[in-house]
């Protein structure tokens, strides 16, 4: 988990850092300083509601009300204030409601200690007389409403007896008539019983009433409000930046999970893995510009020394009679691959061995300047120049100070229909001479070549960078190669937390006089500065003979 956070903090720092800056900067700049608030005063004015004329409803909808326009203006023309200043007014004030009370309460806050009591009173008043009055209106509204309709069925009643006048007692009343006649008088009636009940009730008090106004008081502190202070608003800008950086961060990594450690790559890759490469700190960087036996110590050297035990105890255990080539190859660029390839070579050279290193990668070659020899003629120019294209043993160099065998690259292309015969004769032709064969490829996702040369190559080794290379894309490269049925036997782990911290108890544990002397496998055997690399048999039988009999020579 420590390690996991390491890398995502080596990778995202970046957003981590700049990000709060970013963030502390744009509050710092864009936002002025505040004024520190000065004392302010509050005053609270109670009006009171009719329980009997009101509901809760009726509370709620009059909090509303008592800030709208008509009564602000109302308000500020009882203050005798411009109609403009209306809008201010309400800014000063909190409204609440008490449903159990039956009470709405209107507090005003301002810096002026005589204003507050005079805003929470004039919308008190202003509220009520338009809510009261508009009480009244609607009983007088309600008792015209009942008149009109009382005229209207008298009315009805006298045009009914007009038309249908009494005959007397000796004419027989017609019951139709007569029906109608009541059903006119009830209605009547009951028109006339209503405007009595009307005009009977006692008039209504007042729905809403002014019940007082608090004192003058200086008003608490908000619990919650930004510092005045410009120093304390950036570190708060700056927190809430880390904690959106923080966030941004592990969404990125959930969505695109890198390798950190050994565990990930070998469930990834499906095989072991072959060497932990340690980080390379400042002042060995310069080993990684030139391939070099005399600077090759130190545990980067034993990460790559442990690979090439690794892979001749296969060699042993499978019974091969030859030695092994093997393509070095990586998902995506970037990810140390040349140099792994390089470095292995040292590892084999530094015992005796002759090796033979093969620049496959023929988009952007790195590995001719590792060993410090010219591009061309390579691998390509045999393709590539025609008529006079050089022989293939013309393209093998022998570097001057490492003693490996170098085949560059060559100019780049994309085709490399024509090569695989070379490339195929080559490590052949190392093999007859004992030498292990060690091809840099292009990254898999990138380029297909790795997968075209799969039928010269017998292992394939994929170099994983740790906090760098992506789980998607390893996926993706291990089935291309599964595809094609390679023979994936482990992986390299550049840049391994482990071991870098085996790199300190290295160098803790071991005195600088006395490391190389006591810990060399034996004497160091130079590989011979002469040599060629046969390509036929017979070349191969007497090559590999005049190869030991130089060795035995320089020991």
């Amino acid at each position: 988990m420590v390690q996991n956070l390491t890398f995502i903090l080596r990778r995202r720092w970046p957003l981590l850092v700049f990000l709060p800056l970013v963030v502390t900067l744009l509050v710092a700049v864009a936002t002025p300083t505040p004024e520190g608030p000065g004392e302010e005063y509050q005053s609270t004015a109670f009006l009171a509601a009719d329980p009997d004329q009101t509901t809760s409803v009726f509370l709620e909808q009059a909090a509303l009300d008592i800030v709208q326009p008509p009564n602000a203006r109302a308000a500020a023309a009882a203050l005798e204030r411009p109609e403009g200043d209306a809008s201010d007014l309400v800014d000063m004030l909190t409204v609440r409601t008490d449903p159990e009370a039956f009470t709405i309460s209107i507090r005003a806050v301002s810096e002026d200690e005589d204003e507050p009591a005079e805003v929470a009173r004039a919308f008190a008043v202003s509220f009520a007389e338009a809510t009261n009055g508009g009480v009244q209106q609607e009983r007088q509204a309600a008792i015209d409403q009942a008149q009109g309709v009382l005229e209207e069925a008298q009315q009805e009643l006298q045009a009914f007896n007009l038309a249908n006048p009494d005959l007397g007692p000796d004419v027989p009343p017609n019951p139709d008539v007569e029906t109608e006649r009541q059903a006119l008088a009830d209605a009547r009636n009951a028109a006339q019983q209503e405007l009595t009940a009307l005009q009977s009730e006692s008039v209504p008090t007042e729905a809403l009433r002014l019940i007082g106004v608090d004192e003058v008081e200086r008003a608490p502190e908000p619990k919650l409000q930004l510092p005045a202070n410009r120093v304390a608003r950036a570190g708060m800008a700056f927190l809430v930046g880390a904690i959106a950086a923080i966030g941004i961060a592990a969404f990125l990594e959930r969505l695109n999970p890198r390798i950190d450690d050994a565990a990930d790559a070998e469930r990834l890759v499906g095989a072991p893995v072959l060497a932990s490469v340690p980080v390379i700190g400042r002042r060995q960087r310069s080993m990684l510009q030139r391939a070099s036996l005399e600077d090759f110590n130190g545990p980067f050297a034993e990460s790559f020394r442990s690979m090439r035990s690794h892979l001749d105890f296969l060699t042993a255990h499978e019974g091969r009679e030859v030695e092994p080539r093997v393509m070095m190859v990586s998902a995506a660029p970037a990810e140390g691959k040349s140099t792994s390839s390089a470095f292995l070579a040292l590892a084999y050279l530094e015992t005796g061995r002759d090796v033979l290193v093969i620049g496959g990668d023929l988009r952007r070659p790195t590995l001719h300047r590792l060993f410090g020899i010219p591009r061309t003629p390579g691998l390509t120019s045999r393709l590539l120049e025609g008529p006079a294209a050089p022989d293939l043993a013309d393209v093998v160099v022998r570097d001057p100070e490492t003693g490996a065998l170098v085949v560059p690259s060559g100019p780049s292309t994309s085709r490399i229909t024509g090569l695989l015969n070379d490339l195929h004769h080559l490590g052949r032709a190392a093999q007859q001479g004992g030498r292990p064969t060690i091809i840099d490829s292009p990254p898999i996702v990138v380029a297909n070549d790795a997968v075209d040369f799969l039928p010269c190559v017998d292992w394939v080794v994929v170099v994983v960078r740790a906090g760098r290379t992506t789980e998607r894309s390893v996926k993706a490269a291990m089935q291309q190669l599964e595809l094609n049925d390679a023979r994936v036997i482990g992986c390299v782990m550049v840049g391994s937390l482990e071991s870098s911290d085996a790199k300190r108890y290295y160098y803790g544990y071991y005195d600088d006089t006395d490391t190389l002397a006591n810990r060399s496998e034996g004497p160091t055997v130079k590989p011979p500065r002469n040599g060629h690399l046969p390509l036929t048999e017979k070349e191969g039988d007497d090559g590999d003979s005049r190869r030991q009999d130089e060795v035995a020579t320089e020991v």
